[in-house]
């Protein structure tokens, strides 16, 4: 445990909730999560996860992802967000086949790091 104080976080949102997370995929099958709370994930289609919050927020206002690759291949990443009437959204690789590249791919042993930020109030001000 850390030894040092912390202090609370100010935001201009009110009722602002920052949710970390990680998850390791699985190839074909379903990611498992590694690190912390309140969401669920599951693959939803190739080099396509879904992130399912287990509490309703009136607005994600952002998500920050990042993958750790447990190799060094080379991956991009998008963030599509849809449905933040449900709380979730989806993380998906790059598909670089559109500029001459390759089509996304079912990783395995890569983890996905994550951080949601949202508004647990239907206020704005």
């Amino acid at each position: 445990m850390a030894d040092k104080i912390f202090y609370g976080v100010q935001a201009l949102q009110p009722e602002l909730k920052i949710l970390p997370g990680s998850f390791t995929l699985a190839g074909t099958s379903d990611p498992s999560v590694k690190a912390g709370a309140g969401f669920t994930v599951a693959r939803s289609g190739t080099g396509k996860w879904t992130v399912t919050l287990t509490d309703a927020y009136p607005a994600i206002l952002s998500v920050q992802v990042c993958f750790e690759l447990d190799s060094d291949a080379a991956s991009n990443i998008v963030l599509n967000i849809s449905n933040v009437g449900t709380s979730s959204f989806i993380i998906h690789d790059y598909d670089l086949e559109d500029i001459g590249g390759t089509p996304p791919v079912d990783l395995t042993g890569s983890i996905v790091h994550f951080v949601v930020y949202a508004r647990n109030t239907s206020l704005t001000k």
